[in-house]
């Protein structure tokens, strides 16, 4: 092993920034520092009487690390409340909690007009005349720094550093960015905790890779169960490339599995961003050249990369997707890709390039090239032993960026499809399989160096157990094709196929469920209540991806309700699903894409008259409008037909998420109204509250202009948004209100369908 030997500054003044891993507030170490909200520091690091007058004075003397701090982008909070500098303790009210201030703090933080160009000019531009000079320096932690009552300091790193003032306890100053933190295992530090260095070549673990392949296959049910579980041993991929080394000479090419006996040998199999078209691939002009021979030397770094670890490792067969599919057969790719379960599954373990953005990268390169441009610190760390050892820690300057791999669409369904899977990341090999992720949830499993769990991210997704699915499949489904969502496809028409797989996973364990379209026949009511946020709302895609009650008709991410959000109960459902029909392009592929317009759900239900504008023109008495969290609101008819709304009511405005671009209002028409009319999935009273989603649909338009009917007499429509609506807390039942009476105020007051008799609609 040869870690990463960063060049890490240490002088006389980093050596009074002790970490105090032990309970320095209270001679009992049982006894965690003080909750209090008033008090920012009770979970941070405080660095004793370490004051700003000592950071400027160790900046002149060149202490790497308070020059570090100083001249780094930083955030000033003065002006958030008027006790951050008064410490003036009335000004936080009554019902001032700790969660309140997390909030108000985290929005100041992501405020850009509160940023500065350094620390200095932080604390320079300031016209309060509050002497600062005695502020204390204290480190902000992920996760947060708390000890005594069992608490770990196993901290992953110093989100940022800041002053606080030592009389109100707030923190009105902050670096921008923050230091990851890693300790060596022979450091008495190495006792509280786990990051390890940096392992700089990955190459190095592959002895100890083949070492958790034979302990895996030998001892890890979940894992067998699901290799077995990932497809009938007929269904196979159509070709895989056979490896041949003697030790000097490397012969690659295709070999037709049909031509090899069952079961098949083992195989290893890649996933890796493509990063643009290939130009290395099999199509029909190479189809002949590749069953002979691949030039090793032409394949692109993260193919060859790939292939080195196959040989090292003692497997002989490979399967890439680029080199074992016709690229120019969209029926091949359509069949070979509803295969993707097996293959993942079925592969003795899948080799996931993370750390390289194009096929021309490689991943077995060096992981830092310049370990001495890094700005390194050593500090010392007082450990959590009965002597109190001081060991020492090192934070490194390092962007923990999100893997390339974690943002690309096609990737999530091989990593979820794996049962076993070697990660090649930008700091560390890891090595990770269904029983660790079964036990603990968790990406958890072996690695070379660094964190012992996976680094989390926002498109990470690699935790969700199979065995959960008999628990929960609703939930389940619906987290997928969020993290799912949020990635990019090169060709947005994908989006079915590149999820296909998963589906296929999920109909085994949903086997009294219909897959249509992204959904399922049985969980329909809450599969149709997606949403799109606006800060996240693109343009609705040129060419057809699926019907518009499904997320696939757009290319945003998607947003659904989960059990625990939306409490009502599913006999709440008042819509009624009469058919869904559609029909697929690949018989081959049951769970990708359909053909343009085959996807109708016909529906029974109530629906309404609406329209809709941008929330900021909002002007109803009795309005809240700061329980609005989107940019456009849905709003019933002041008058009309009696019955198209309720009897009576008071709140008459829902939260209006739209699903794409085009049909939001610019906010310079703010008086603009947008017909609509708008159909509920679920509604009724939950405790003291009414609720109410469903959908938002504009009526389709035939050739001559007129709203389209069916031969039947049914209209036709299309979704364009999702809408939700909860009563506030003024409008909630009273304490001197019975239920009955509650009851039936809710559906006079807020019930907006309830004299609206039930009738069939199609969607589009």
């Amino acid at each position: 092993m040869a870690p990463v030997e960063f060049h890490s500054h240490s002088c006389e003044h980093c050596q009074r920034l002790i970490i105090e891993a032990t309970d320095w507030t209270s001679n009992d170490a049982a006894t965690p520092k003080t909750q209090d909200p008033r008090d920012m520091s009770w979970n941070k690091i405080v660095f004793g009487s370490f004051t700003l007058q000592d950071l400027n004075k160790a900046a002149a003397e060149r202490c790497a690390l308070a020059q570090w701090m100083l001249d780094g982008e930083s955030i000033s909070r003065r002006r958030m409340l008027g006790f951050h500098v008064t410490g003036n303790e009335e000004d936080m009210g009554e019902d001032f909690d700790q969660a309140t201030y997390a909030m108000v703090i985290q929005a100041y933080d992501d405020d850009p007009s509160f940023r500065h160009a350094s620390l200095v000019s932080a604390v320079q531009d300031r016209d309060d005349g509050v002497e600062i000079d005695d502020y204390i320096l204290v480190a902000d932690t992920n996760p947060a720094f708390k000890v005594g009552m069992g608490y770990t300091q196993d901290v992953l790193c110093i989100e940022y550093f800041g002053l606080m003032d030592p009389q109100s306890k707030v923190i009105p100053y902050r670096t921008l960015r923050g230091l990851q933190l890693f300790t060596h295992p022979c450091n008495p530090a190495a006792r509280d905790l786990s990051t390890r260095p940096i392992e700089n070549q990955p190459t190095t673990c592959i002895p100890e890779i083949s070492a958790w392949l034979q302990n895996c296959r030998a001892h890890h049910t979940k894992c067998s169960d699901v290799t077995r579980s990932s497809g009938h041993t007929k269904t196979k991929p159509k070709r895989l490339i056979k490896i041949d080394f003697d030790g000097e000479h490397r012969c690659l090419r295709l070999q037709a599995t049909d031509q090899l006996r069952e079961p098949l040998p083992d195989f290893a199999a890649l996933s890796y961003c493509w990063g643009g078209d290939q130009k290395v691939k099999l199509d029909t002009s190479t189809m002949e050249q590749f069953t002979t021979a691949i030039e090793f030397a032409a394949l692109p770094a993260t193919l060859q990369d790939a292939v080195k670890v196959c040989e090292q490792i003692g497997l002989y067969y490979l399967w890439i997707d680029a080199l074992c599919i016709l690229q120019d057969c969209d029926g091949e790719k359509a069949t070979e890709i509803a295969k993707m379960p097996y293959i993942y599954g079925g592969a003795a373990f899948t080799i996931v390039a993370s750390r390289s953005r194009s096929v021309w990268e490689g991943f077995l390169h060096d992981r830092v090239k310049s370990p001495e441009a890094v700005p390194a610190f050593l500090l010392p760390w007082r450990c959590d032993t009965a002597d109190e050892r001081m060991g020492s820690v090192t934070l490194i300057d390092l962007d923990i960026a999100t893997e390339p791999i974690d943002e690309r669409g096609w990737t999530l369904q091989e990593r979820m499809l794996s049962s076993r899977i070697v990660e090649f990341g930008s700091r560390q090999t890891r090595w990770t399989c269904q029983e660790g992720i079964s036990k603990t949830n968790l990406a958890d499993g072996l690695a070379d160096g660094w964190r012992k769990e996976a680094e989390k991210n926002r498109s990470r997704f690699d935790a969700l157990s199979w065995n959960v699915l008999d628990r929960d499949p609703q939930s389940s489904w619906a987290v997928a094709v969020e993290q799912f969502t949020r990635r990019k496809l090169t060709q947005s028409t994908d989006r079915s196929l590149a999820i296909s797989g998963v589906a296929e996973r999920f109909s085994q364990k949903l086997t009294s469920y219909e897959y249509v379209a992204g959904l399922w026949t049985s969980l329909l009511h809450s599969g149709l209540i997606w949403c799109v946020v606006p800060r996240e709302r693109l343009p609705r895609p040129t060419a057809y991806q699926g019907p518009s009650w499904s997320w696939l008709a757009v290319n945003s991410p998607v947003h659904f309700q989960h059990p625990e959000e939306n409490e009502l109960a599913p006999d709440h459902s008042s819509a009624e699903v009469v058919s869904v029909t559609t029909e697929l392009v690949n018989v081959n592929a049951p769970f990708g894409a359909i053909q343009p317009g085959s996807g109708v759900l016909r529906v029974k239900g109530r629906l309404i008259m609406a329209s809709y504008r941008r929330a900021s023109s909002l002007h109803d008495p009795g309005t809240d409008v700061s329980r609005l969290t989107t940019d456009h609101v849905l709003k019933l008819p002041g008058s009309g037909g009696s019955g198209s709304r309720p009897r009576s009511y008071r709140a008459s405005v829902a939260d209006l998420y739209l699903d794409c671009e085009e049909d939001a209002i610019e906010s310079s028409q703010s008086d603009m109204r947008i017909d609509v009319w708008a159909l509920e999935i679920r509604g009724g009273r939950n405790g003291p509250m009414w609720l109410s989603n469903g959908l938002v649909l504009r009526q389709v338009q035939a050739h001559d202009g007129l709203p389209m009917v069916c031969q039947d007499g049914v209209h036709v429509f299309e979704r364009i948004g999702e809408f939700e609506y909860e009563t506030g807390v003024e409008e909630c039942q009273g304490d001197d209100e019975c239920d009955a009476d509650w009851e039936a105020r809710a559906e006079r007051e807020f019930n907006w369908f309830t004299t609206v008799e039930p009738r069939v609609i199609e969607i589009l």
